[in-house]
């Protein structure tokens, strides 16, 4: 009997986690939730008893909790947040970002780690609590707003910020508020003032109750991305974790863990603005590059102090680089 309940203490999870299919359960169970409220909050009108229901739903409070990650998740958490950092200080350490974060203040506490200042800080919770806890030290954010990301993304005064970097952690299976949010990042507002570099992060879940894979979900926010990249002329969203050393970042990055996927893409402007290139191309070099190519080799030279001019050839498809020091 006491080898049996030893065995059974050694095999439990370390104190302040979860075993990894409880802390799923409660997640699915977070996510559910917060995709019913999604569901509501789509309808033109809702009768009495939907906004019976969808009161109910937001009085029971903030949907994510990171209590409940297991220590694993808590890593992935961890990690996407340091991904979110470092993309953000290439893009441009001076410039503003928006982000989802829980009342941990998680993505908040990296950014502050990392240099960023609090007027460069931005945020939307849907629940008032969390809003206030963002709010209130040690986090003291002063520009955490309340209402739905995609409608505060939205209106003029954040609609008119050059935010290098987001990141869309909303923790839900439906792509159309994430599709509805980069639509708002990608608003005609931003065409003047858009930032040259932008890195956006989006999470996904498999909480989803509809037919439609994982795969197809992400693909049509990544959709949503590439239109509004061709919109406001930047150059094809490259993916970040297919060479995720290029950007700083460890080759271990993972992009799924426990059902929930984060995808980060980078997008720089392709005729103006191209501010990095590659180093070893040398001062004065010119080099042709078709489009993939051209991609790649700009996102390596983010890592590398040469300013450049891009001349983007349409008809051959390629690209003329001139490298000079910055």
């Amino acid at each position: 009997m006491l080898r049996h309940i030893m065995g059974v203490f050694l095999t439990m999870p370390a104190f302040g986690s979860l075993a990894p299919g409880l802390s799923q359960q409660r997640e699915h169970r977070a996510a559910a939730r917060l995709r019913r409220l999604n569901e509501l909050a789509q309808l033109s009108s809702r009768s009495s008893a939907q906004q019976r229901e969808h009161d109910g739903l937001m009085s029971r409070g903030e949907t994510y909790n990171a209590d409940n990650h297991s220590a694993t998740h808590k890593r992935f958490k961890a990690d996407h947040n340091h991904c979110f950092v470092t993309l953000a200080r290439l893009a441009n350490p001076e410039a503003p970002v928006f982000y989802l974060d829980g009342p941990d203040g998680a993505s908040t506490a990296a950014l502050r780690r990392s240099g960023f200042g609090t007027e460069q800080l931005f945020t939307a919770s849907l629940f008032e609590s969390t809003r206030d806890a963002l709010a209130a030290p040690p986090h003291a954010l002063r520009h955490a707003t309340l209402g739905r990301a995609e409608e505060e993304l939205a209106r003029p005064h954040l609609s008119s910020t050059p935010f290098a970097a987001y990141y869309l952690d909303l923790c839900s299976g439906q792509p159309a508020p994430l599709v509805a949010m980069v639509e708002a990042i990608f608003h005609q507002r931003r065409r003047r003032i858009g930032a040259s570099r932008v890195a956006i992060g989006f999470t996904l879940t498999r909480a989803e109750p509809s037919a439609r894979s994982l795969g197809d979900r992400e693909l049509a926010v990544l959709r949503a991305i590439a239109t509004g990249c061709r919109a406001l002329g930047y150059a094809p969203p490259v993916h970040v974790a297919d060479e995720p050393a290029l950007y700083g970042l460890p080759t271990s990055l993972s992009k799924e863990e426990g059902g929930t996927l984060t995808t980060w893409v980078w997008c720089a402007r392709d005729v103006v603005d191209l501010d990095t290139l590659l180093r070893p191309h040398g001062e004065g070099t010119r080099t042709y590059l078709d489009s993939s190519s051209y991609a790649g080799t700009y996102a390596r030279g983010l890592r590398h102090g040469l300013g450049v001019v891009g001349e983007r050839n349409l008809v051959k498809s390629s690209t003329t680089i001139i490298c000079n020091p910055i």
